[in-house]
């Protein structure tokens, strides 16, 4: 329906040096972005396949030179 198919982290634009890592249930790493943010996460892994539904555990480092700035939690995908 184009309602909340993706994820964005509103904000994130203010550090430049920022990593976002999005992993499943397993610790598999199914998400990673570095550097400038532009482009919400669209429920996709890696290689570009939609992720199962499920709940997925982020890690944001706003600044890689601050531990401050890291921020974790869980996003829940829904089909």
């Amino acid at each position: 329906d184009g309602i909340n198919d993706t994820w964005g982290v509103y904000g994130l634009e203010m550090f430049p040096e920022n990593k976002i890592l999005v992993y499943n249930r397993w610790g598999q790493k199914v998400y990673e972005h570095k550097g400038e943010y532009t482009e919400p996460w669209d429920g996709k892994d890696l290689l570009g396949s939609p992720v199962p539904a499920n709940t997925y555990y982020f890690i944001i480092y706003g600044d890689k030179n601050d531990d401050n700035t890291i921020v974790k939690g869980s996003v829940s995908i829904l089909r």
